[in-house]
């Protein structure tokens, strides 16, 4: 990410997407408008732009105090930027001089004439020029003037108040970290260096880490927390106390923070750490001696590990040689789980390349040759099972690979330990010939059954008319094709081709995620493991700014990049419709309906709802009244293809009776559009939501896939989280988004008519 300051020349001809604000914390609601500015700066082929202060702007306008303190520093801030997909970011000082700047000559000389800005995005209380006098609506008539879109995205709402920083600030000033962490989308995190302290924690047998508070941060109430501390490239559980310390009579009035990190002993002096606060166990007390105070601490850190082993929050345990590897741990369950998930984008090849490889590596190992002998070593760890899938999430094609075992058995002994060995060997040591390729009797076997399983893809006349849609949809672009391959590529691959993919592993975007009831000497072992996946290999920085692009009193802002790997925008083709004719008894239809939120937004639970109003449920609008009233439809339903904003509808309807059908279809969509449907329908669909995201915890593979889901939408939300989101959704939000569908693509494969046979 490139950053620039009001003197840096700039190159006027680039055409800009332009987000305006202050972004501190980057909460929910702030990475919503963000990304909308990348997505639609993708779709218009704008550079993406962040244009922002160093500074709060209360800090220059209201000098005398009444600004409650920053929830991230600049760094932190930058950081999140950046992982949003921001290409440039201008940080204008927020100066007397600059807050004296009517809006419109903001508006004409920065964003017009600097800043070529052709897109600008921003919420809707935004204010700008001397005094606030600019507001949305001003923003609107300058934009309409000079070709500038103008995106006012909506707040996001959780818990019945919008997500805002002055609630942030507020809700940890209170201690309630937790609700703090929902409307941030992240805990609340201090950074700062290990400082000598007076050591009295060692004195009494916990040693803590001392970090100094930045005054210019928010604060918690004071108290003690279940928190994480981020060290270098690991996180460890800990307990954090913050406050006066007023039993040991501190002569220092400032605030301390220090740290108990659970099972690991770590000379921290000097280094930078990161405290994340997750939960506030008690407020500050005064004991009357040290003897109740240990009593005391003693106590919480039994409730702090316990929380710990039970709140069944994913984090990021550490980073491997470039490779984040999360956990959750939760004691409810008496198996475990590991998955390794590669990414990358999907080309023809690729997909072709992945999903061959998939099976490959699958099937044998250099201790397991062959499929029988590696079934036979995991059914004898008492039904421990390594499985494989290729997804497709928009652009991007993930090879995911998973290991499942009964975490310990009555001997003491642990299959899933056992089990994860043989899972590491399969992708670290395959099974090769003497020429380092992949075994031609496996190449073979495994290419011949995917080319079957492909055939039966394309003989399945449901799969073929959606196939077809998806080709009117996407045209040439990569969101159309398969996450299995074709045909006529995987016949053309050699095994020279698939050894050199299985090497390429390693240069790509690597996660690995584990779940269970995990003993930390287990954990100690997956990381090594995980090390085998990617060599280690320094790395260079991804942006490097002269030396007079710093100011002192600022950040260091030598480096800011992106690991993240996200999906790109998806730009529908022009409306087109095809039907095909073939011999077959049931034709099928297949619509799709662009309009739906981008798939990062925090308002898709809406689509959620309207999708099951439809025909993503049993009760819908298109079971009930196009398949059952008016029988019209041996079969319809409806469902969410997120990362393409688009809602699909599929139906096998008699060849006479397409028209209707289609009539039909396009009726409901109609009654939604216009309100025409019943608050039964609404509540029981809400009921059924509610439901399915309750059952999330219900088993640890759907654990496991919300947090990777989590990842692969660059925002992370707990099922609480998402009731009260889907709590806030209301008739008005269905009926607004229903009323945004446009038919994208239509394909029908029917029957020929009998003057054809």
């Amino acid at each position: 990410m490139n950053i620039f300051y009001p003197n840096d020349p700039v190159d006027p001809t680039i055409r800009r997407g332009i987000a305006l604000g202050f972004f501190d914390g980057m909460h929910r609601g702030h990475q919503d408008l963000i990304r909308t500015m990348v997505y639609q700066s993708q779709i218009q082929d704008l550079c993406p732009t962040v244009y922002t202060f160093p500074e709060h702007p209360l800090v220059t306008l209201s000098p005398e105090g009444q600004f409650a303190g920053y929830l991230s520093t600049l760094e932190q801030r930058l950081q999140r930027i950046a992982d949003t997909g921001v290409a440039d970011i201008f940080l204008q000082p927020f100066t007397p001089e600059f807050a004296a700047i009517p809006a419109s000559e903001f508006l004409d000389q920065v964003l017009g004439s600097r800043l070529n800005a052709h897109l600008i995005v921003v919420g809707k209380d935004y204010h700008f020029g001397q005094g606030g006098e600019g507001d949305i609506h001003l923003l609107r008539s300058w934009g309409a003037l000079n070709q500038c879109e103008i995106i006012v995205v909506p707040e996001v709402r959780l818990y019945g108040d919008k997500v805002s920083s002055s609630r942030i600030r507020r809700l940890i000033s209170e201690g309630d970290t937790r609700l703090a962490e929902s409307c941030l989308g992240f805990p609340f995190a201090m950074t700062g260096t290990v400082i000598e302290g007076k050591k009295l924690g060692r004195k009494l047998g916990f040693p803590t880490a001392n970090i100094a508070i930045d005054a210019e941060l928010a604060i918690p109430a004071y108290g003690v927390y279940a928190t994480r501390t981020r060290v270098g490239d690991r996180t460890y559980e800990s307990i954090t106390n913050i406050g006066i310390r007023p039993t040991i009579q501190d002569e220092s009035p400032k605030p301390n923070i220090e740290s108990f990190l659970f099972d690991t002993s770590l000379d921290l002096y000097g280094q930078p750490i990161t405290v994340e606060f997750l939960y506030r166990q008690r407020p500050e007390a005064v004991f009357d001696s040290l003897l109740d105070l240990v009593a005391q601490v003693k106590e919480d850190l039994v409730q702090a590990r316990a929380y710990h082993r039970t709140c069944e929050q994913g984090y990021e345990l550490a980073t491997i040689n470039g490779i984040p590897v999360r956990i959750i741990r939760t004691t409810r369950f008496a198996q475990a789980t590991a998955i390794v998930t590669y990414r990358t984008r999907i080309n023809r090849k690729t997909a072709s390349l992945l999903s061959l490889l998939s099976r490959v590596l699958s099937a044998s190992s250099q201790d397991y040759p062959s499929r029988s002998s590696l079934s036979a070593a995991l059914d004898s760890l008492y039904g421990a099972s390594v499985e494989t899938e290729v997804s497709k999430d928009g652009d991007l094609i993930s090879l995911h690979f998973a290991v499942n075992g009964l975490m310990s058995w009555t001997d003491h002994s642990s299959p899933f330990a056992a089990a994860l060995n043989v899972f590491f060997d399969l992708l670290t040591r395959p099974d090769l010939d003497a020429d380092g390729l992949f075994q031609s009797v496996h190449f073979e076997a495994e290419r011949s059954g995917l080319v079957m399983e492909l055939l039966a893809r394309e003989n399945d006349k449901a799969k073929y008319a959606h196939d077809q849609c998806m080709k009117l949809l996407c045209g040439d672009q990569p969101f159309g094709l398969l996450a299995s391959g074709d045909l006529e590529t995987l016949n053309s691959l050699t095994r020279e081709d698939l050894t050199a993919a299985y090497h390429q592993l390693a240069d790509m975007d690597c996660q690995v995620a584990i779940a269970g009831d995990l003993p930390d000497p287990l954990l100690e072992t997956l990381l090594v493991q995980v090390a085998r996946l990617r060599p280690a290999a320094p790395a260079g920085p991804a942006v490097t700014l002269p030396a007079q692009k710093r100011r002192s009193g600022w950040a260091d802002l030598a480096d800011y990049s992106s690991p993240n790997l996200l999906p790109s925008a998806f730009r529908p083709q022009q409306p087109a419709e095809r039907m095909e004719t073939k011999k077959v008894e049931q034709a099928r239809i297949c619509l799709a309906f662009s309009g739906l939120q981008p798939y990062f937004s925090h308002h898709s639970i809406v689509d959620t709802l309207l999708n099951s109003m439809l025909g993503g449920d049993v009760h819908s609008l298109l079971f009930e009244v196009v398949r059952e009233q008016l029988g019209l439809a041996y079969s319809v339903y409806s469902v969410n293809s997120r990362y393409l904003s688009t809602l699909l509808v599929i139906a096998g309807v008699a060849p006479d009776r397409v028209t209707e059908a289609r009539q039909a279809i396009f009726a409901q969509l109609d009654h939604l559009a216009r309100g025409q449907f019943s608050d039964q329908l609404l509540e029981r669909s809400k009921t059924l939501v509610e439901s399915h995201i309750r059952s999330i915890p219900d088993d640890l593979d759907s654990l496991l896939s919300n947090m990777m889901n989590g990842v692969s939408l660059g925002r992370m939300i707990s099922v609480q989280d998402s009731l009260s989101l889907l709590e806030s959704v209301d008739r008005q939000a269905v009926i607004e988004r229903a009323s945004q569908l446009k038919l994208a693509a239509s394909f029908t494969l029917t029957a020929k008519e009998p003057f054809d046979e």
